[in-house]
């Protein structure tokens, strides 16, 4: 039996967004070991230091909502990882 188009294009548009994907692992890798490794910017950045920046004060963003943030990208890359063949098939697709 051929492919739904509605199957067809929920494959393709996976596809898509798995190359988009894919484009952020090394951005979000270099931001995990800045985070979580040297320079550790865990516990280098200050909310007086976020203070300092009238935007960030603006937004009322804390050093917690940093963290979180942070948090998740690292749970993101660490799935994509898990996830890195089948990710790189799809994205691949003619």
């Amino acid at each position: 039996m051929p492919m739904s188009d509605a199957h067809q294009n929920f494959i393709s548009q996976t596809s898509y967004r798995a190359k988009v994907l894919l484009d952020q692992v090394g951005p979000l890798a270099q931001l995990n070991v800045l985070w979580a490794g040297s320079p550790d910017y865990d516990t280098a950045i200050t909310q007086e230091e976020i203070n300092s920046v009238p935007s960030f004060v603006g937004a009322g963003l804390t050093v917690q909502q940093v963290a979180d943030a942070e948090y998740v990208l690292a749970s993101i890359l660490t799935s994509i990882n898990n996830a890195l063949v089948a990710l790189t098939m799809l994205a691949n697709l003619p």
